[in-house]
């Protein structure tokens, strides 16, 4: 069995309740295997067995995500949150959802106005791509995949912009706080 070092005893001592002693020895169980076991260069299962390590201390649903972001690393395309009763998965990463039916594709094929702007959509081996030009040649670019969101709604892969539709035709960009109406 792996060494633990006092300093952090202390740190589960004073991170588990000491209502919960249950936790505080599956904790250190599962910390004892996990250093014994652990190849250093294994940078994912590090991650991941650290946030494993994470939710034995509570139940208040640690993010996977905040290691990805901190650590600047891809660990999944999911967010996830691990609570006692289990791993739920949240906030799938946009090549995950729900894709766009090949006929929406078909049908909103094509080149729109939106404010003197030219509103490019691309349909390419079932996906759906927009692209827009800045009133300056080359200068503010707008590229982004759209993926189903809801009826009526297309999301991009960037925040707060969505695309919304009737039938056949686009009705309105959406960009941040802004409706923008598309012709």
């Amino acid at each position: 069995m792996a060494r633990r070092s006092r300093v952090f005893e202390k740190w589960v001592e004073n991170a588990v309740p000491c209502y919960i002693n249950e936790k505080k020895e599956i904790f250190i169980n599962r910390y004892d295997g996990s250093t014994a076991s652990m190849v250093p260069s294994n940078g994912m299962e590090m991650v991941l067995e650290i946030h494993g390590l994470r939710n034995v201390l509570g139940d208040e649903g640690c993010d996977l995500h905040f290691f990805q972001t901190g650590l600047n690393i891809q660990v999944l395309p999911l967010r996830t949150y691990w609570f006692d009763d289990g791993l739920y998965i949240l906030n799938a990463a946009l090549e995950y959802e729900d894709p766009i039916s090949a006929e929406w594709v078909e049908q909103l094929n094509g080149t729109f106005n939106v404010k003197e702007r030219k509103l490019n959509l691309e349909g390419d081996n079932g996906k759906l791509s927009l692209k827009m030009s800045g009133k300056m040649k080359n200068l503010f670019d707008i590229q982004a995949q759209l993926n189903f969101h809801s009826k009526g709604a297309l999301s991009t892969d960037i925040i707060g912009v969505f695309l919304h539709y009737c039938t056949d035709s686009l009705m309105t960009l959406e960009w941040k706080k802004y409706s923008l109406t598309v012709d």
